[in-house]
């Protein structure tokens, strides 16, 4: 029994790998990270959303804010918990949305998936470590 989230979604990836399917897991987009994003075969475009959670009542029938959310994208959002056969599921999504058109990703295609978030220099945090640290040393600035 699939007993975490984390290992929900390895499970669908794996699943998704043996069927040729092509996904990424947590997938930041404009309106949340998505835990799993089916994508189309050349990677550069998202077809469905898959949510991993413990227990199928956390989705509340597709009316919980993070599923609206997710929905505003304007592809099938899907569901999976401990209940979810992982491999049927992952065949449902080929079968139905194989061939759709999806959103085009806002970042480059292939593996590199996520876009880094440059360091705020008017971060507190990063001016409090600038502070204390010195970079070229890393000990503590006198």
């Amino acid at each position: 029994m699939l007993d975490s989230e984390a290992n929900l979604q390895a499970e669908f990836y794996h699943q998704c790998k043996l069927i040729g399917q092509q996904c990424a897991l947590e997938v930041t987009t404009r309106v949340g990270r998505l835990d799993i994003a089916v994508l189309s075969a050349d990677r550069c475009r998202i077809l469905a959303i898959v949510e991993a959670k413990k227990s199928h009542a956390y989705f509340a029938n597709g009316q919980s804010a993070q599923i609206q959310r997710y929905k505003l994208l304007g592809l099938p959002v899907y569901g999976l918990s401990p209940s979810v056969c992982p491999e049927r599921l992952a065949k449902t999504i080929q079968a139905k949305h194989g061939s759709d058109q999806g959103i085009a990703l806002p970042f480059a295609a292939g593996i590199k998936l996520f876009v880094p978030t440059p360091i705020n220099p008017r971060n507190r945090l990063h001016r409090k470590m600038r502070r204390e640290y010195d970079p070229d040393l890393n000990v503590k600035a006198s």
